[in-house]
């Protein structure tokens, strides 16, 4: 698929925070005094300012050199390495003469940086940096990036770093050396790096972050989705419809359909006559792999008996590779594969290269997964003769492995192996309930084993109710503490069956997060905007999960508030704007006209 969805990105704006209890006077992050930390739980309320990724890359092009770096977050396939991709490959061609002290981007996988490296002085550094970047621009672009990119050419430029991949350097390099090695790179630095994965190196990254430019990837808009389905579907508009009204029908798929490459998942599985799509995170990587190796097999033979040997040479090459290399010899892949396959070996090889589930580099003889989620995906099924448990015990402390445990947890269940599930999530529970008398252990680990439980079931794509054990364990620790039920209402990671019971909780507290949170599903916000409250009905306005329907009743509400958040409300369509054009509140028809999709006749008529 080439083609390249706008992304929007976010900034922190505020936190809100409803008691004194959820942050007390004078507690630091470590003190046993925030009891919302009991759990590893205080997440307050946090609302983002959008940008659209054109505006940022604006913003770098002009700002100037800094000692720090700036940062882009996301989900796995969020977009960050194809954004950082995409910025590159437009910026260059479009590059006036060259100049002295022109700024000139350069993009560097980070997982390529060693030991070796950190060892240099900043400007030995980042000559080093600019020359692997330059043959890398070489190679990419031709022509466009011949005259830029000359190795001697290194001092001549202001260079802006796109450091793509913290979260997959090598953990021995995980440290403050490496932080102030990039902060101190001449120039602009702009570093991706998973969620999670920044969440647990915030306590030491964060003193060479750039604080105001810390960006999250935003999950797509229902309406972008559409667009998103559109194009991947080569401008079929019709299945592009139905498929996306099939997502938004589905709690577990509306769930995964914000995501870039989960879409492009969806797309690779949609058949016009057959629009039945697994709900788990683990069936949808089976589903797109077996399709590609259908649809891309080598010319004249028929693989589809290659395919059993195929998931047993990768599980294998993910098991030797784990999280910690991204790269391997091929010629230990070729031996790999000879002791599986045999005769077979050739062959196989070069499917697993046609259908891109390997790339191959011949020159440097290594290869790699062609998404490092296929190697998580392969690394869960290895990981599933150990059982959820002993995988948990081993990697839950490690956010570099939620993908992985969510994957595997939805192996598992597909196998019909719930105990197993089971008996890890009871385990987490466990540890849960160690650590509440020591929460200074979850500060220094940046962890929640309640949370964790969570996030791992609703990543999978497992429905709570499918899982009664785990879901009466979950809900009786959840339930101890009202602070917990807050955090949690406030969590897009809680799973869906268990918002749905945080939204008839009898605090407006708690329900007042459950109709802020952005995977709050269509049934619960309409309940929700029956909230008698003054607090309740306007979050439930605002939320993008709102169907239109439900905006429309609410543009009727009494209060000038839940107007006003109709009509700021990203999704609301432009017949519903047009109505509100004419409220009597100056506030509300001021949000009319900041709505993007206010149209152009009807910004005139306010103006």
């Amino acid at each position: 698929m080439r083609f390249y969805q706008p992304l929007t990105l976010g900034v922190e704006r505020r936190r809100v925070s409803h008691s004194a209890e959820d942050e007390p006077a004078g507690a630091g992050p470590r003190s046993s005094a925030s009891r919302s930390w009991d759990e590893g739980l205080s997440s307050p309320s946090i609302e983002y300012e959008e940008h659209p990724a054109a505006e940022v890359l604006n913003t770098l092009q002009r700002a100037p050199p800094s000692h720090r770096f700036w940062l882009i977050r996301g989900e796995p396939g969020a977009g960050k390495s194809t954004l950082l991709a995409q910025w590159f490959s437009t910026w260059v061609p479009a590059n006036p003469a060259v100049r002295f002290g022109m700024t000139v981007p350069v993009l560097f996988r980070l997982s390529e940086l060693d030991q070796d490296d950190l060892k240099l002085d900043p400007d030995g550094l980042a000559d080093r940096l600019w020359r692997r970047g330059a043959t890398l621009a070489q190679a990419w672009l031709g022509q466009d990036a011949a005259a830029l990119y000359r190795l001697a050419w290194v001092r001549h430029f202001q260079p802006i770093w796109l450091l793509d991949g913290l979260d997959e350097v090598s953990p021995d390099l995980l440290n403050e050396r490496l932080y102030e090695a990039l902060a101190a790179l001449p120039g602009l630095k702009f570093v991706s790096c998973r969620t999670a994965v920044y969440a647990a190196l915030r306590q030491d990254a964060d003193a060479y972050k750039e604080s105001p430019r810390d960006y999250l990837i935003l999950s797509l808009k229902p309406t972008e989705q559409r667009s998103f389905l559109e194009q991947a579907l080569e401008g079929n508009s019709e299945l592009a419809g139905v498929l996306h009204d099939r997502l938004q029908a589905s709690p577990q798929l509306r769930l995964l359909s914000g995501n870039p490459l989960m879409l492009t998942l969806i797309v690779e599985l949609a058949e016009p006559d057959r629009l039945e799509l697994p709900t788990t995170r683990a069936a949808f990587y089976r589903g797109a792999i077996t399709r590609l190796w259908e649809r891309k097999k080598p010319p004249g033979h028929d693989i589809r008996y290659l395919s059993d040997l195929r998931d047993r040479v990768l599980t294998e090459l993910a098991e030797a590779m784990g999280l910690e290399d991204l790269e391997w010899d091929s010629t230990e892949l070729t031996a790999l594969c000879r002791s599986i396959a045999g005769d077979d070996c050739s062959l196989l090889l070069d499917a697993l290269e046609r259908t891109n589930l390997l790339v191959i580099d011949r020159h440097r003889e290594t290869v790699r997964f062609f998404h490092f989620t296929f190697q998580e995906y392969y690394l869960a099924r290895a990981l599933q003769s150990q059982g959820l448990r002993i995988a948990l015990q081993r990697h839950w402390a490690d956010a570099r492995y939620d993908e992985a445990l969510a994957l595997l947890s939805a192996v598992l269940f597909e196998q019909g192996q719930v105990d197993n599930i089971v008996q890890g999530i009871q385990w987490l529970i466990d540890q849960r309930r160690a650590h509440r008398k020591r929460p200074t252990v979850l500060w220094q680990r940046g962890r929640s084993p309640l949370r964790t439980a969570l996030h791992l079931l609703t990543r999978s794509g497992i429905p709570l109710s499918r899982l009664p054990e785990a879901e009466n364990a979950l809900l009786s620790a959840v339930e101890r503490s009202r602070l917990c039920c807050k955090a949690l209402a406030a969590d897009p990671g809680t799973p869906l069956d268990l918002l749905s019971r945080l939204a008839a909780d009898s605090e407006w507290h708690v329900s007042w997060e459950v109709a802020a949170n952005p995977n709050t599903p269509p049934e619960v916000l309409t309940h929700l905007s029956t909230d008698p409250g003054p607090y309740v009905r306007p979050k439930v306005a605002a939320n993008p999960n709102a169907p239109p329907e439900l905006l429309a009743h609410l543009a009727t509400d009494l209060e000038p508030c839940v107007r006003q958040s109709v009509a700021e409300n990203p999704n609301a369509p432009s017949e519903l704007l047009e109505h509100l054009a004419s409220d009597l509140e100056p506030c509300v028809r001021q949000s009319v006209a900041e709505n993007p999709n206010a149209p152009s006749e009807l910004l005139e008529h306010l103006a």
